[in-house]
């Protein structure tokens, strides 16, 4: 099954392949925005290199998450600024590439509230207020090398969430996350606020329904889990 598109576009290819309970393996050829599980696989975006790469690569298995009802490959997040890819339109990523990403930063700056969550881990669980929660499969994410340890076939996924003092965030809340992306999750240190896991399920709850980024789409859920499915899709 050939699938051209964004990260998005693959999810719902991967999404119909797993509800079928049958192994058909995908060749990607990506052409979104910033094309992370590409940048992840080392697929090229340069069609006529990607096209080579598909018929001399060998045919792997990699883990997708179970996320209530739905499915997702590489990432699944909720919280601030996490409504980026699915809010700004087609059009202005069609003109300014990664840079309208930016413009939306910018243009939700001061909208932002904290999360009241139960977070649960195995025997862990955390509950308060956040600003925000990843689930990051992958290594690349919004085009930042944000998580170069991730391994997208261990029967695990990466973890880190950002706890808050209050329902208010603080300039000082989102600079932890911006400090997330630049350096990594791997160079991030935990303490009191920032918590980081490596685990195959996770547990949220809400009271509230919450925005859900899964793979760069918009999913509606209040509580839910996050199983992985180890080598559910072949590529």
């Amino acid at each position: 099954l050939v699938v051209s598109g964004g990260d998005g576009t693959l999810n719902e290819c991967v999404s119909a392949v797993a509800k079928t309970h049958k192994e058909i393996p995908i060749a990607y050829i990506p052409s979104g925005t910033v094309n992370d599980v590409a940048r992840t696989l080392s697929i090229p975006t340069n069609i006529k290199k990607c096209l080579k790469v598909i018929d001399k690569s060998q045919i792997l298995p990699y883990d997708i998450m179970n996320v209530g009802d739905e499915f997702g490959l590489y990432v699944c997040c909720l919280g601030i600024f996490t409504e980026t890819s699915y809010a700004t339109s087609q059009k202005v990523k069609n003109i300014f590439g990664k840079l309208a990403y930016a413009f939306h930063f910018l243009k939700i700056w001061f909208r932002q509230k904290a999360l009241r969550l139960e977070i649960q881990i195995g025997n862990d669980k955390h509950d308060g207020y956040f600003s925000c929660f990843f689930a990051v499969n992958s290594k690349s994410l919004s085009g930042f090398n944000i998580n170069k340890n991730a391994d997208m076939n261990d029967g695990n996924v990466d973890l880190f969430f950002i706890r808050t003092k209050s329902e208010k965030i603080r300039l000082l809340d989102k600079l932890r996350l911006f400090k997330v992306y630049l350096r990594g999750i791997d160079k991030v240190k935990e303490n009191k606020y920032i918590k980081k896991y490596n685990a195959p399920n996770i547990k949220i709850s809400s009271e509230e329904n919450l925005a859900v980024n899964l793979d760069g789409e918009k999913r509606e859920m209040k509580s839910f889990e996050i199983n992985v499915i180890k080598d559910k899709i072949k590529f």
